[in-house]
């Protein structure tokens, strides 16, 4: 019997050694802020964005694309891990604003929907870009 509580011990004890040796989030941690620069597109939309917060308030500038054309952004909205709300608005232009609201279900992924200004629910997930080191 304690034979077999030592083999126990032993194969649990190398499991949890192999999974702390991974790398990476394991696909789990959402992110504590979203600051950084975003980029995403679906079948009818490109969004490209740099963000940055401070507590739960983000704002930030970029580019979205559509049918339309290449519009300049402006951004703010919230975040509480794991969700997010934010605004997309169209300086200079008659669009409406957009928002851009769903959960950050990893570090590296926003994933959400577009609703307002012709969109209704659409899906699009945006990507944290790596900056250059």
């Amino acid at each position: 019997m304690r034979l077999v509580r030592l083999a126990l011990a032993a194969a649990l004890g190398a499991v949890l050694l192999a999974a702390s040796a991974c790398g990476g989030d394991g696909g789990t941690n959402v992110a504590a802020n979203l600051t950084g620069r975003w980029v995403g597109a679906n079948a009818r939309t490109t969004v490209a964005v740099t963000l940055a917060q401070d507590r739960t308030s983000v704002t930030g500038t970029g580019t979205f694309s559509d049918e339309s054309g290449v519009s300049s952004i402006a951004v703010f909205g919230t975040y509480t891990p794991p969700s997010f709300t934010l605004t997309i608005n169209f300086p200079n232009t008659t669009f409406n604003p957009i928002t851009f609201s769903g959960t950050v279900p990893r570090s590296t992924v926003m994933s959400g929907t577009l609703t307002g200004s012709g969109y209704v629910g659409e899906p699009i997930q945006l990507v944290r870009q790596e900056t250059a080191r």
